[in-house]
């Protein structure tokens, strides 16, 4: 069985959840024997090139024209050629509101081409309050038709498989929940009164407004503490987050902004903290959140981070609903005993090896491709 996962990018530490999840999720089944083809729509001349990365073969397409809505001529040439093999194969689409997936998904369908559709649990309703119309329309005319005619919908978490449910006619729903690979390198435990973010800069989805708010506040019973923004940053996120410095009164030396970093300097920065700090308003799963779980971190996130409920059954952290709640516990996790503190840790790397292990979850995703070839 060959499996086609078709992204963006085969990259690690983009800063995007989505990139992240298809780079693990390669890797692991590279691992576990299966074999992945990636394939990338990134070239600006005609015909497609080759390589391998990791032991993963990446095709790389010319890009799509008329706004995605037409396809390669080489692209489907190679399709038709994959066709007419006796090889047992399917693809893997991924992301939502994105015109090219509509054009796989259509031409995939008029040839009996199989295909899943991970959705990445992105129609949240409060993912779909900015261009709510915009958003309403497009997953009416085109998301819909994506999930309508794949073999199965990937869902990570139970919301998102119910919300999913709503917008398509497939009953063929599948659960398998996302995972996050172990660091495999140790690294030194030197904690420091600091507390982390890991993520794009997007000040209203990732709520770095209700993060700089409530920790302005914690600098009042404890100025020592530093907050570490990690990831990538526009120019204008950068002029916005500036903004929100001058207006909490915080200085680049409280709160520290890295832009993107290597993955080792990543999950230095991660086990050198106190905690994980992240007050995200809408998520499709919280990647980041599982990193620091990983790498035994209490957390401090929002009940929209879809998979709160399993922070908080492993009493990994706390899960807070509004500004002066996160405050109350950003106090609460630096009052802590040693022996307190030790044991929110152990709970949440329990919550991690018992949740978000890769080895049972890549079984499962395994399990749902040769359903559905």
């Amino acid at each position: 069985m060959k499996i086609f996962q078709i992204g963006h990018a085969y990259k690690s530490n983009s800063g995007l959840g989505v990139l992240e999840y298809l780079y693990q999720l390669s890797n692991q089944l590279t691992k576990e024997g299966v074999d992945v083809v990636f394939v990338q729509f990134d070239r600006n001349e005609s015909g497609y090139t080759e390589e391998l990365i990791n032991g993963i073969q990446i095709l790389h397409f010319p890009k799509h024209k008329l706004l995605g809505l037409h396809l390669p001529y080489c692209f489907k040439q190679w399709v038709n050629k994959l066709k007419r093999t006796d090889q047992e194969f399917l693809f893997h689409l991924h992301s939502v509101f994105y015109v090219p997936n509509f054009a796989l998904a259509r031409y995939f369908q008029k040839r009996g081409i199989p295909y899943i559709h991970t959705p990445h649990d992105s129609y949240s309703e409060e993912s779909m309050v900015s261009k709510r119309v915009f958003k309403k329309l497009y997953l009416a005319f085109f998301d819909k038709q994506v999930m309508d005619g794949a073999r199965a919908v990937h869902a990570i978490t139970p919301s998102g498989a119910l919300t999913i449910s709503k917008y398509t006619a497939n009953t063929n729903i599948k659960l398998v929940t996302n995972f996050v690979s172990p660091y495999p390198f140790a690294l030194p435990v030197l904690l420091k009164k600091q507390i982390c973010f890991i993520g794009r800069m997007d000040v209203y989805q990732k709520g770095i407004d209700l993060m700089l708010a409530s920790f302005s506040e914690l600098l009042k019973t404890f100025p020592e503490v530093k907050f570490v923004l990690i990831g990538h940053y526009s120019p204008n996120q950068a002029e916005r987050f500036t903004q929100l410095l001058k207006h909490y009164t915080l200085t680049t030396n409280q709160v520290i902004l890295t832009g993107r970093v290597s993955e080792e300097e990543k999950y230095r920065i991660l086990q050198e903290s106190y905690a994980y700090f992240q007050l995200s308003r809408f998520e499709g799963f919280g990647l980041s959140v599982v990193e620091a779980l990983s790498m035994k971190k209490p957390i401090i996130i929002s009940d929209k981070i879809p998979i709160a409920d399993t922070v908080l059954a492993y009493k990994a952290g706390y899960v807070v609903s509004t500004v002066p709640k996160a405050i109350s516990c950003l106090q609460h996790l630096f009052t802590l005993s040693v022996a307190e503190y030790r044991q929110v840790a152990e709970n949440a790397l329990q919550c991690y090896q018992q949740n978000f292990r890769p080895e049972s979850i890549t079984k499962n995703m395994i399990t749902l491709y040769k359903d559905n070839v």
